[in-house]
């Protein structure tokens, strides 16, 4: 019995031993490709040396751009081995935008170990003006209608002139009105433009959802930004213009779609 529990014992620390050996195989093959892996990554055919922008023509815009995009990088860094300055810590796209830029796309150049930043800047859409003009004035973007910055307070008509009942603008980067709606005041401007009726300035209701133009002889013509008859209330109120003069009229009202409603002074 004593020695049947002694073989038994013998076994077990020998099959114990064996486990043990392979279990410290493991752990060294493991550390040893470990190591290899990051001695790889962070070898310096992987190091970024340079950082290039495209689409910004100002020095400290770029400068800027530069830092907050490398910021914004190093924050999504998950390895400890990893750090911005090296190829593998960029993501091919990143989801950045601000009060002045729209987008951004990134290339990696490995040969040339740069990194590109591709950055679409907004285009400016027209000035919008708080308090009904009196208040300030802000230039919006195109596509989103986002706040970029503070305008001066626009003369003539050459720049598209928004007037807002509301006191203040929203911050920078936030969007002044709906995309929904932004979209169709810019149908409104741009079938007004391409119809040839002159006009001063724009004015907009949001609690009416109308659009308020005024023509250069001071008559105010009222849309809807609710309704999608856009070109065919402006081609009613051109056609209008041909017969006669709008200055004629104390207010015309297109509100209502396929009717005009025009008053005379």
């Amino acid at each position: 019995m004593k020695e049947h529990d002694y073989l038994e014992s013998h076994r077990r620390r020998r099959s114990l031993r064996r486990r043990l050996r392979w279990y410290a195989w493991v752990f060294g093959i493991g550390i040893f490709v470990l190591v290899g892996a990051v001695t790889f990554v962070r070898a310096p055919w992987f190091k970024v040396q340079s950082i290039e922008v495209t689409g910004l023509a100002n020095d400290d815009a770029t400068d800027a751009l530069v830092r907050e995009v490398t910021a914004q990088v190093e924050a999504g860094i998950t390895l400890p081995f990893l750090s911005t300055d090296h190829f593998f810590a960029w993501p091919r796209a990143l989801a950045f935008s601000t009060n002045e830029i729209q987008r951004i796309d990134i290339q990696k150049k490995f040969f040339e170990r740069t990194i590109v930043i591709e950055a679409y800047p907004r285009i400016p859409f027209g000035i919008w003006c708080f308090s009904g003009g009196e208040g300030e004035c802000v230039w919006v973007d195109e596509e989103e209608g986002v706040v970029m910055q503070e305008a001066a307070k626009p003369e003539g008509t050459l720049v598209t002139t928004i007037y807002d009942t509301r006191l203040e603008p929203p911050q920078p980067g936030e969007p002044v009105i709906s995309s929904e709606y932004l979209a169709r005041i810019k149908k409104i401007v741009t079938e007004i433009k391409a119809s040839g009726i002159s006009f001063s300035h724009f004015r907009i209701d949001e609690e009416t959802y109308e659009l308020e133009m005024s023509t250069v002889g001071g008559t105010p013509v009222r849309f809807s930004i609710r309704g999608n008859a856009i070109r065919e209330a402006v081609a009613a109120l051109k056609a209008l213009s041909e017969k006669e003069s709008l200055n004629a009229f104390a207010s015309v009202d297109l509100t209502v779609e396929n009717k005009v409603y025009a008053v005379r002074k």
